[in-house]
């Protein structure tokens, strides 16, 4: 889990700088495509995290983001049904961009726990 883990923050924290400046440099439709990308990865990290049980404890930061991600998405596919709930979209349009760096901030937390965790063992 700890290249993963590596992986994950290094994707996640590269692809939201990246996306970020070309946004601002092109000032195009490049910001929904990096918005789409990192979002799509990071709901992807989620599901690893999920079926791994890793850091999912009852109580954690990821315990939480999931459920309120989960939230979201069921709020977002619920929009057909009920139009009401399409207020979501303009919410997250806001929102998501602060949620992706707040789900780095945990998992780049996380690798801490992890590198921490195989440094004991040199004791």
């Amino acid at each position: 889990m700890l290249v993963f883990k590596k992986i994950d923050v290094w994707i996640s924290a590269s692809s939201i700088f990246v996306f970020a400046v070309l946004s601002l440099i092109m000032q195009d439709g490049t910001f929904m495509v990096g918005y789409i990308t990192v979002g799509v990865w990071q709901v992807m990290s989620m599901l690893v995290h999920h079926f791994n049980t890793s850091f999912t404890n009852k109580g954690s930061l990821r315990y939480y983001y999931q459920y309120i991600t989960l939230a979201a998405v069921l709020l977002m596919l619920s929009t057909p049904l009920l139009k009401i709930t399409g207020f979501v979209f303009v919410i997250l349009l806001f929102i998501a961009p602060i949620m992706a760096v707040y789900y780095t901030a945990i998992c780049f937390r996380e690798l801490r726990v992890l590198e921490a965790k195989k440094l004991i063992h040199l004791k």
